[in-house]
């Protein structure tokens, strides 16, 4: 585990919503919520719910409860947190973070700094057609009473299906008389997940996926995924090591959203300044002719020449992604989905 990050999440287990002032609970915290759109392609805009006592206080409930029930998951599952990579697979045990002050995670600051000014964002009408059919995730804010700066922002995904008036869904009300009527008014349904968490700089995702639909992960990784393929294929020509239908490669990966994240992820390995035909040799000579074929382990040998296959299109991309591993407890080789650095 990440020590001050750690640290960072666990306290969160001691945010104070409610407190005792004498017999009778009171709350500890402004609650306030935002709905995030996408109105245009690369722009997040924010609408501020004008909520009532009595809705604010549940969405204060939904905290408490969703904080309470996962320090329980925490406390008896083990849980470790580690730092966001893009095609890792974390288990139920592991908590990914970000810290929004690096370069790499900027694009996410700049979506989520204009809620420090909440107060100043235009209340949400559910005639406005347009933020309506970009609703991508809304967000809780929960400010400390006793500590104001210190506030904390839950993220849940959501999308314009959830508001009533927009799914195929209808919903029905009991208006008196054993008799019930159709809602017509515009209505937003919330549930009790959170998948996100922010507090300070750093950002907590609690489910990998809807971080990545969230905050456009995939469309910020496109943009960089043209450099990426130039740093491999130079690091590759430095130590004289062809591959054989790299374009090929790169345009089937540029159509996959892993691989393209794999991609990012190899060129900022720094194993890769590193590499030698020499230890490109030693792995391929361990590779199984079943599993990456007969041509791929020839190409090598005979020409020190790396091949991409398009009827094995994941072949070159896990060999230059360091996937393909060799246990010295076991003395057999495995081939990995995902792995994290010790």
């Amino acid at each position: 585990m990440n020590a001050p990050y750690g640290a960072t999440f666990e306290d969160l287990f001691s945010l104070e919503l409610e407190k005792l002032d004498g017999k009778k609970v009171v709350d500890a915290c402004d609650v306030t919520v935002c709905l995030a759109s996408t109105m245009q392609q690369d722009t997040l805009e924010f609408r501020r719910l004008e909520l009532s006592k009595n809705l604010e206080g549940k969405f204060r409930e939904k905290i408490r409860d969703f904080l309470a029930t996962y320090r329980k998951t925490w406390v008896s599952g083990g849980q470790v947190i580690y730092p966001h990579q893009s095609d890792s697979k974390p288990e139920e045990h592991e908590v990914e973070y970000v810290n929004l002050i690096e370069e790499d995670y900027a694009f996410i600051k700049a979506q989520v700094d204009p809620l420090r000014a909440y107060q100043d964002k235009l209340p949400f009408r559910q005639d406005e057609t347009a933020f309506v059919n970009g609703l991508r995730f809304y967000v809780i804010m929960v400010k400390p009473l006793n500590n104001p700066q210190d506030m904390v922002y839950f993220y849940r995904a959501y999308r314009s299906r959830q508001l009533l008036s927009q799914s195929r869904l209808f919903g029905a009300i009991w208006r008196g008389e054993n008799e019930f009527d159709l809602i017509k008014e515009p209505t937003l349904i919330f549930d009790n997940s959170i998948d996100c968490i922010s507090r300070g700089d750093a950002l907590f995702m609690l489910k990998k996926e809807s971080f990545h639909t969230m905050f456009r992960f995939f469309e910020e990784l496109e943009k960089s995924v043209n450099i990426a393929v130039t740093s491999i294929h130079t690091q590759l020509t430095h130590i004289q090591v062809v591959v054989d239908g790299y374009d090929s490669f790169v345009n089937d990966c540029k159509k996959n959203r892993l691989k393209m994240a794999m991609l990012n992820n190899i060129a900022k390995k720094s194993y890769l300044k590193d590499l030698t035909p020499a230890k490109i040799k030693r792995v391929v000579d361990r590779l199984d002719k079943n599993v990456v074929g007969e041509e791929f382990l020839m190409a090598f040998t005979k020409e020190q020449k790396l091949l991409y296959d398009a009827k094995r299109p994941w072949v070159l991309l896990k060999l230059l992604g360091d996937s393909y591993l060799w246990s010295e407890l076991t003395m057999v080789g495995y081939e990995v989905n995902g792995k994290r650095e010790l």
